[in-house]
């Protein structure tokens, strides 16, 4: 895949599938909505501590991703942030 049309048609032809098991489509989009993160105002570092490693963690380092998005592995106060989100 070379653009963005044919990653969109590919995850609407997977999400269209009812031939494909519902749980599958569910993981995706699990991780489709995590890799948003949360967007309420000053919520860089709840981002930078949940968000960021989800998408380091799919994509890994190197990723075109890293110029126009947040993404990190984890740091010694990302647990205590994501503490503070319970």
């Amino acid at each position: 895949m070379k653009t963005s049309e044919e990653v969109f048609a590919a995850l609407k032809e997977f999400f269209a599938n009812r031939g494909i098991d519902q749980r599958e489509q569910s993981k995706v989009w699990r991780v489709l909505s995590a890799l948003r993160g949360p967007d309420f105002p000053d919520s860089y570092h709840e981002k930078w501590a949940t968000t960021a490693i989800i998408r380091h963690k799919l994509l890994g380092y190197g990723s075109t991703v890293e110029s126009f998005a947040d993404m990190n592995g984890d740091a010694a106060n990302g647990p205590f942030i994501r503490k503070g989100l319970e």
